[in-house]
């Protein structure tokens, strides 16, 4: 892929007889036969793929700081009535009681969450070396029709049932992307199925409007919306009814996310297209990031912070939001919490 890099040393282990036949190998598997066996998009299909994304999330899992046995004994309480809810979490103190501890649940384990998460990111940059690779992200790939998919990974998908080869997801005469977790094809100049990831709408298509829309008209749409459910944590922070509808609007920022070096940063997003590469080292990304701590960071404006609040509120965590603006998570939640 054009990357070079000096010898690594690292931790490897060699799985005991019990751990490559774990049972949880045996309930995946299971899983995978179930959807292999399912129309695409029925409901076997959907539960089957949710039930193999859901026990690896729950290695990850960190229990609520606001629960919803505490919601409802708030409500009960004060006989169901938000504006004395309303007066009571006003109130720093009381407010501050119903949070409770951040624990981890009993199936924490990063370890195995990492190691599955490597391994996808592993087979994803095997794909990517040999064919002709639209973009990847996290744990997908999107692939240019034709292109060859002659590698290890193939075989491997293969015994689990994976029809790869032969699966097409897209019809499309061109493919515009914004980076890796924005992006869609396009179909005489409609978006087919864009993905838009820390952008909710109601419907995919919506989002496919938006880019529609930019890509004919000057005036440009910088923001998108969506019919929002107020959860127990608001009730609980903000004092909203539990369960009522509100419309949020959220900023859409049209960045590259520096993931690969683009060429032609200024070129515009809407008209033109610059090619990338690799970064070539990390005293390379740290240079032209401006991560050099000795070099010192760039100053934080108030308009950053609020940009920050803002994506905060609507459910982003420390850790997202320094990864979008390349400040530490520390640097985060210092702000915001002045």
């Amino acid at each position: 892929m054009g990357c070079q890099f000096n010898t690594v040393k690292g931790w490897v282990f060699e799985p005991s007889q019990y751990e490559e036949n774990h049972p949880l190998k045996n309930y995946i598997l299971k899983c995978m036969e179930l959807k292999n066996n399912s129309v695409k998009g029925s409901l076997q299909y959907q539960t089957s793929k949710l039930l193999m994304n859901s026990i690896i999330g729950k290695f990850m899992q960190r229990n609520p700081v606001y629960s919803i046995e505490d919601t409802l004994d708030l409500l009960k309480t004060l006989d169901f009535d938000f504006k004395a809810v309303q007066n009571y979490l006003s109130k720093q103190k009381t407010h501050q009681s119903l949070k409770r501890p951040q624990l981890v649940s009993p199936n924490w384990s990063p370890e195995w969450g990492s190691l599955i998460l490597g391994r996808a990111r592993a087979i994803i940059g095997d794909f990517m070396n040999v064919s002709i690779a639209l973009t990847g992200h996290t744990d997908s790939v999107v692939i240019k029709k034709g292109s060859s998919l002659n590698c290890k990974s193939l075989s491997l998908l293969k015994t689990l049932g994976s029809d790869i080869e032969h699966q097409k997801e897209y019809d499309g005469t061109s493919f515009w992307i914004c980076r890796s977790s924005v992006y869609s094809p396009m179909l005489n100049d409609v978006a087919v199925k864009p993905t838009h990831h820390g952008y909710p709408v109601n419907k995919d298509r919506d989002f496919g409007k938006i880019i529609e829309h930019n890509l004919t008209h000057e005036e440009k749409i910088n923001e998108c919306s969506k019919i929002h459910i107020v959860t127990p944590k608001e009730f609980l922070r903000y004092g909203k009814p539990l369960g009522s509808h509100e419309i949020k609007t959220y900023k859409i920022s049209w960045k590259w996310d520096d993931k690969r070096v683009l060429l032609e940063p200024l070129q515009e997003l809407w008209s033109k297209c610059s090619e990338t590469r690799p970064w070539k080292n990390i005293p390379e990304l740290i240079g032209v990031l401006g991560l050099d701590k000795k070099k010192g960071r760039n100053k934080i404006d108030e308009s950053e912070v609020s940009e920050w609040k803002e994506k905060h509120e609507r459910g982003l965590s420390y850790y997202t939001i320094a990864k979008e603006h390349h400040r530490s998570p520390s640097t985060i939640s210092k702000y915001l919490l002045q």
